[in-house]
């Protein structure tokens, strides 16, 4: 995947790059808990209705704006 799709992903849906990649240590090899790739580590993920139901609509309406206007590349 190249960047710029990383990119435009993290424009339309206002997140970071790190919102969308996980990084799984693969077991044979122990990291501290400092090293740069455990802020990749997968988190536990929230329950879509519940987050819906926090945001605020102008965000969720600006969002779904983004994608709606968005071109495809």
């Amino acid at each position: 995947m190249k960047l710029a799709h990383i990119e435009k992903l993290c424009d339309l849906l206002v997140c970071e790059p790190n919102d969308l990649l996980a990084w799984t240590a693969d077991g044979r090899q122990k990291y501290p808990d400092n090293y740069p790739l455990a802020k990749l580590k997968p988190q536990p993920v929230n329950d879509l209705k519940e987050t819906l139901s926090k945001t605020p609509f102008s965000e969720l309406k600006g969002i779904t704006e983004r994608i709606v206007n968005s071109k495809p590349q």
